[in-house]
């Protein structure tokens, strides 16, 4: 099975810079946002789900990058094409985490250039394949906050 995720970004890039990235939802509220997340997974676990491959693109302001692996287990297995300059993680279940901290009304807070400043996640929208559940696309969006 082959999943194509659409990273598009806006600013820095994931991981060590984690990026701002595009998308649409339904639903706007925070608990609608989970309730959503939450029905996704149970699409997603419902279906035995051992073994697929999955495309992130990921847009950033230096460009379009693309990783393709193929997960088994749950783990990375093989790596297709790593264009990015982060190491090539992903996995369905751990986009699902990603999301979840993203969504966090205090969520988590991550260096900045700028001193006593953090970044922090301040928009974020999700969706979710109907049929599979997977994030088919993310965005969030950086803003700065006290450190």
């Amino acid at each position: 099975m082959r999943l194509r995720l659409l990273f598009a970004t806006v600013g820095l890039a994931l991981a060590g810079s984690l990026a701002v990235m595009f998308a649409l939802i339904s639903g706007t509220n925070i608990s609608g946002a989970r309730d959503e997340q939450m029905r996704a997974e149970q699409i997603w676990y419902a279906q035995p789900r051992n073994h697929y491959r999955i495309v992130i693109r990921q847009r950033t302001r230096t460009g379009v990058c693309e990783q393709d692996l193929e997960i088994r287990d749950d783990r990375v297995q093989m790596v297709h094409l790593n264009q990015c300059a982060q190491p090539p993680i992903w996995t369905v279940p751990r986009l699902f985490s990603w999301v979840k901290q993203l969504s966090q009304p205090a969520g988590l807070c991550y260096p900045s250039s700028l001193q006593c400043t953090c970044r922090v996640s301040t928009h974020l929208q999700v969706l979710f394949d109907p049929q599979s559940g997977y994030p088919k696309q993310v965005l969030y969006e950086w803003g700065l906050r006290p450190n």
